[in-house]
């Protein structure tokens, strides 16, 4: 890996979930970060984590180690599944 490089992470359904995964715990490591934050895109990642994991993915977002973007289809209930859960 060069000195210069910059980490982007995406997936689709059970890829965003471990795109959601990979690039929190990648987030924590200064040699993944040192060139900015790691950037990552999850289409249609269902539901994971709770509210811990929520307050740990925001605090690595607002420390600019880590920016997400979750693209979602309205008629998709992948995303929205486990509703019960929320």
């Amino acid at each position: 890996i060069g000195p210069d490089y910059k980490l982007f992470v995406t997936g689709h359904s059970l890829g965003g979930a471990l795109t959601h995964f990979f690039s929190f715990f990648a987030s924590t490591e200064e040699r993944f970060t040192k060139n900015g934050p790691v950037k990552a895109i999850a289409f249609a990642s269902p539901y994971i984590g709770g509210h811990s994991w929520a307050d740990s993915f925001r605090h690595q977002e607002r420390s600019k180690k880590l920016q997400i973007v979750q693209v979602r289809n309205h008629s998709d209930c992948i995303p929205r599944m486990p509703a019960n859960f929320r």
